[in-house]
């Protein structure tokens, strides 16, 4: 009984690395356009674009959009821990994508005072990876909660 335990966590945590190893790449993918996106690097789907707002273009004091960020970041993090405590892979994977995510774009809030947006597809705002990540990680949360009548993280 020993062995299939200790194989299922071993295969639990790979399983686990993994996911946070892809979810990381698309970080640096995603720090790595933003920097050929201040270079002013463009082409017909790259066009880089500063954003001033924190989300569907509400306009808020820069000082605020930063605590703000912070405090989300800091109750997603709690609810990332408690998924590991739990080792829930789904939660796991959904809270990473929107800290990652938000964390790339608090990046640019922090060291150049607007977002860095680079992503332009017909008939959508122009947006980045890291904001893709956190639309991701919502759309997984909401699809849970709508499937599911009881959420425990």
């Amino acid at each position: 009984m020993n062995f299939w335990l200790n194989k299922f966590i071993n295969e639990y945590r790979i399983k686990i690395l993994v996911i946070n190893l892809v979810i990381f790449v698309f970080f640096i993918l995603d720090r790595f356009l933003k920097n050929l996106a201040l270079k002013n690097f463009s082409t017909k789907f790259f066009i880089p674009e500063k954003n001033f707002f924190l989300i569907f273009r509400l306009s808020l004091p820069p000082s605020l959009v930063s605590i703000l960020i912070i405090i989300i970041l800091f109750v997603l993090f709690l609810l990332l821990f408690r998924a590991y405590q739990k080792k829930t892979s789904f939660f796991i994977i959904s809270f990473s994508l929107i800290i990652l995510g938000a964390l790339s774009n608090l990046i640019d809030w922090i060291f150049y005072g607007y977002i860095i947006d680079y992503v332009a597809l017909p008939f959508l705002p122009i947006f980045n990876l890291g904001d893709l990540m956190i639309v991701g990680g919502i759309g997984m949360l909401t699809k849970k909660i709508l499937k599911s009548d009881e959420l425990e993280i």
